[in-house]
């Protein structure tokens, strides 16, 4: 059996994880990146650069062997984040103003409905199409709240072209709430 030795907590730059390492760095342009797909990234690039029997495990960092051979701050700084934060860029914000004049996924879904909205679990439908689009968008771009996120200096995917390959009410079909309009009666004998 391997003992497994705690080396320490995350303190590089004065910050208490990966995550809050990225925004400091980022500062006020932290809104412009997708920060969860920047720090998964960030943690694989510290990973590698950690000796074999060194995990990080959220924001503590955990050995095989007793010693402390590595130095975190060295290896963090030795990443090019410029290059991992040019992976997920805000390239756009959720506008398909050719197709309804919708602000945000939510609002399409609500048009799309229009009057029998209530009869469906909007957050199911909103999920699911998001999966969708997300799933017919190019590789390395994402959407997620209503932002696409992609490669910097790249152009945003057609959003309207990629709803119109997707058939909205087989998406919202399966999340149509059924009412029952009697009670249920005993069995008669």
């Amino acid at each position: 059996m391997t003992t497994t030795y705690e080396h320490s907590s995350w303190t590089v730059g004065g910050t208490q994880s990966p995550l809050d390492y990225i925004v400091a760095a980022l500062g006020d342009y932290a809104n412009e990146y997708e920060l969860t797909n920047v720090a998964i990234d960030f943690v694989l690039k510290i990973q590698e650069a950690l000796p074999d029997h060194v995990y990080l495990c959220g924001s503590q960092l955990y050995s095989t062997k007793r010693e402390k051979d590595y130095d975190l701050t060295k290896i963090v700084e030795a990443i090019d984040l410029e290059e991992i934060y040019n992976k997920y860029a805000l390239l756009d914000t959720w506008h398909v103003n050719e197709v309804t004049r919708t602000e945000t996924l939510h609002q399409y879904v609500l048009e799309c409905l229009g009057q029998w909205h209530a009869e469906y679990r909007l957050g199911y439908v909103e999920q699911d199409l998001e999966d969708e689009i997300n799933w017919l968008l190019p590789d390395g771009y994402v959407l997620r709240d209503n932002k696409i996120y992609g490669p910097a200096g790249s152009k945003a995917p057609d959003l309207e072209a990629i709803l119109n390959k997707i058939d909205f009410l087989e998406i919202a079909e399966p999340h149509l709430m059924t009412i029952k309009s009697e009670k249920p009666q005993a069995p008669k004998e």
